[in-house]
């Protein structure tokens, strides 16, 4: 019960500062509002149709796909080269990245077959013009309907070289027999909006600034010789600190819950399917961001330089993991180090509908990352209270 006394203090402290409560829960609006209206023409949300002379595409081919070969032959063909050039990647991760930061325009895997009598399953990773997708589509059903006729008619004993001298008197396959041995899916990378993308990088940048309130309200406690007292009482460290995290904890969730809320009912922002997983992705940074505040508070004795270093880093992590401006090379190399990162990555995500297998390394990094920097804050704690 003394944490939740010690949480339910710092909420109701919180909340008696006009300065918190605009800066925590109106400032982000504001800025969301203005950042997403005003960059919504920026070349990496616009999805629109647009005259696309060569399409510049993606391919993963299994090296124990029985279609490696034909599709290699397929690629180098005068017409298909005339509307789209490919470029090969090694992995399936690589080339969706790479759709998803608008490197190529389109994507392509195929896979190797499964067992039992499953049609090949073709995979079109799309982009985000929709005149790039339609071009590619029609190129792939082509592909598509040429290994068909060429598997039908070795079944009828034709040789595939003289294909073209039959095809003049009979056809021969039908589309049923083609159906049967591949198969083409639609794998839609969906793009965010301006309003719903800087709705995450507002949302993730100011709930790393809970920490800092966390650390002023111990040095407040501090200048006003208050702590010492406060410790001098029957009240345990574990419960002091443990009170002090779950109220600025509990205010953070209320900011995200505001911020989250307000956005959709009024901007519009289409926040994704699973709120719980959103929600989940708070939390993880605010963890992250207490422990930061923790950790400045034991480094520092001045709170003027604390406030100077977390509000640096905050700024620095904001701005490489492209929460003011998309550099995908920037935020690959520099931002996928940093806590911003991984939070805009898991919550646009969700927004875009990306299934479990292509969000739990994300999840599991930001939770490690969570783990370590909540572990150094408590073996430090007792510094960073007692001076």
């Amino acid at each position: 019960m003394r944490w939740l006394t010690i949480a339910l203090h710092e909420i109701r402290m919180n909340f008696s500062q006009k300065s918190i409560i605009f800066v925590i829960f109106i400032m982000p609006l504001i800025l969301i509002f203005v950042l997403g209206s005003s960059l919504s023409g920026m070349n990496m949300f616009k999805q629109s149709d647009v005259e696309v002379e060569q399409v510049s595409a993606g391919v993963v081919v299994d090296e124990n796909s029985p279609l490696q070969q034909a599709f290699d032959d397929w690629i180098e063909h005068e017409k298909v080269k005339e509307f789209a050039v490919f470029k090969r990647y090694e992995t399936e991760d690589e080339l969706r990245r790479d759709v998803k930061n608008q490197i190529i325009e389109y994507g392509v895997i195929v896979p190797s077959p499964s067992q039992g009598s499953e049609p090949i399953s073709i995979t079109g990773v799309q982009g985000t013009l929709t005149i790039t997708n339609l071009t590619m589509e029609t190129l792939i059903d082509s592909f598509n309907a040429e290994v068909g006729k060429t598997i039908a008619a070795m079944k009828r004993g034709v040789d595939p070289a003289k294909l073209e001298e039959v095809r003049a008197v009979e056809a021969v396959a039908s589309p049923t027999e083609e159906s049967e041995i591949v198969k083409v899916n639609s794998s839609n990378t969906k793009m965010v909006s301006a309003i719903q993308y800087y709705a995450v990088a507002m949302l993730v940048m100011f709930s790393l600034y809970t920490g800092r309130g966390l650390a002023e309200s111990l040095y407040h406690d501090r200048l006003n010789q208050t702590l010492h007292r406060t410790l001098a009482s029957p009240i345990r460290m574990v419960d002091f600190v443990g009170g002090r995290m779950l109220g600025h904890f509990l205010f953070g969730m209320l900011q995200s819950v505001f911020i989250i809320g307000f956005s959709s009912f009024v901007y519009g922002v289409d926040w994704g399917y699973n709120l719980f997983v959103t929600f989940g992705v708070c939390a993880l940074v605010l963890v992250c961001s207490l422990s930061l505040g923790l950790i400045a508070a034991t480094w520092f004795k001045s709170q003027q330089a604390m406030k100077t270093f977390i509000e640096t880093v905050i700024v620095f992590m904001t701005a490489v993991s492209g929460g003011f401006f998309a550099i995908p090379a920037v935020q690959q190399s520099v931002g996928s180090f940093t806590i911003s990162y991984w939070g805009m990555e898991l919550l646009t995500g969700v927004m875009k509908g990306e299934s479990w297998n292509e969000m739990w390394l994300g999840l599991l990094i930001l939770a490690v990352i969570a783990f370590v920097l909540c572990t150094l804050s408590l073996i430090f704690v007792r510094k960073a209270v007692v001076r």
